[in-house]
C-alpha cells in the first residue's frame, strides 16, 4: 500500500503479486491434522503471519494497493480539498479498467490500454465540486454529458461543479475537430 502511495509503479508489479502468492507454502501453512500435512486452516486462514496472527490481512492488503494504485482522492496539503488521482501508480504495462469510490461522493471510472488512458468519467452522487488531476496536461479535454461534448477544458487540476447524480466523461479531444482550419 505504501508503494502505491509513493507512486512508485514499477515496484507495484511485483509486490502485489507477491502479497498474494505463497512463496513458501512448507513455512506459511500449518500441520494442524498433527499427521505432518502440511494445509490451510478448517478455517481457510493460514498462519503467514506467524503463530497466534491467523492471518487474512494479506488479500486486504493486496486490494488495497490495488486501489491505491488506480484512484487516489487526497489533498495537496493538510486541510486541502481532496483531488482525484486517476492510475497515480498503475504499471503502464498492465491494461486495466475500474469502477471506484472517491472522497466527495464521486464514483469514478477509467481505462487504460497500452498504458493511454482512455477515458475518465465521473458520476456525483451528492453534487459538489470535482477536482481532478488532468491525465492529459498536453492535451485539450472534451467534456461530455449524456455522450455529447459540452466544453473542452485544460489544465493541470480541473475543477468542475456537478450536481447530485450527473456523470460527466472525460477524453482527449481530436485536435482535427478542435481546429477547423485542419479539416
Amino acid at each position: 500500500m505504501v508503494a502505491a502511495h509513493l507512486g512508485r509503479a514499477n515496484e507495484l508489479k511485483y509486490m502485489i503479486p507477491n502479497q498474494i502468492k505463497c512463496l513458501t507454502p512448507d513455512k506459511d501453512f500449518v500441520d494442524w491434522k498433527g499427521i505432518g500435512e502440511v494445509a490451510v486452516l478448517p478455517n481457510r486462514l493460514s498462519l503467514r503471519e506467524g503463530p497466534g496472527a491467523i492471518d487474512y490481512q494479506w488479500p486486504g492488503n493486496a486490494s488495497a494497493a490495488l486501489h491505491a494504485a488506480s484512484l487516489q482522492s487526497v489533498p495537496s496539503e493538510p486541510g486541502g480539498k481532496p483531488v482525484i488521482y486517476i492510475f497515480p501508480a498503475w504499471p503502464t504495462e498492465w491494461d486495466t479498467d475500474f469502477k471506484l469510490l472517491a472522497r466527495g461522493a464521486f464514483i469514478v471510472s477509467a481505462s487504460q490500454k497500452k498504458g493511454e488512458i482512455e477515458f475518465v468519467t465521473v458520476e456525483s452522487k451528492a453534487g459538489g465540486e470535482c477536482r481532478l488531476k488532468n491525465q492529459w496536461p498536453a492535451d485539450l479535454l472534451s467534456m461530455e454529458k449524456e455522450g455529447k461534448e459540452v466544453e473542452k477544458i485544460s489544465g493541470d487540476i480541473l475543477t468542475f461543479s456537478m450536481t447530485k447524480d450527473e456523470t460527466i466523461t472525460l477524453v482527449k479531444s481530436d485536435p482535427a475537430l478542435s481546429d477547423p482550419g485542419s479539416l
